[in-house]
């Protein structure tokens, strides 16, 4: 379990059924949203769609809030090769790649493979990031 005492970006949202609360890292956060009720986290998962974030945060305010978050990981992986080459990045793919000066063999080198890997892990020291 994770345990903090601190301000954070914090709002209950009675639209949701829900409160949200934010933790800023160096270069990005992460937004908690939880259902008031036990059993309501299948109405909030049903409205969170019709919700923006920009909605979300901006109702929050900051606030010294208790956090206790039980221990998670997560991860996510995203390949991204397609979406590269629909960008026109396609060269790069090709055998027409200029990579060359990567290695120092003149061996023709192109990418075959773009992967995209992140996760969060929340433990009791607190919570870590890579991605």
């Amino acid at each position: 379990m994770m345990k903090v005492v601190h301000k954070f970006m914090y709002a209950e949202l009675p639209k949701l059924g829900a409160r949200a609360i934010k933790m800023l890292y160096a270069y990005l956060s992460m937004i908690i949203i939880l259902p008031n009720e036990s059993t309501g986290l299948k109405t909030l998962e049903q409205k969170l769609p019709t919700t923006s974030l920009k909605a979300i945060t901006s109702e929050m305010s900051l606030i010294k809030v208790d956090v206790k978050i039980p221990k998670f990981r997560v991860e996510f992986e995203q390949e991204l090769s397609s979406a590269f080459k629909k960008m026109g990045m396609k060269r790069i793919f090709s055998d027409e790649a200029e990579l060359g000066q990567i290695l120092e063999s003149q061996e023709a080198i192109k990418v075959s493979q773009m992967l995209h890997k992140a996760f969060i892990d929340v433990n009791e020291v607190g919570t870590h990031r890579n991605g």
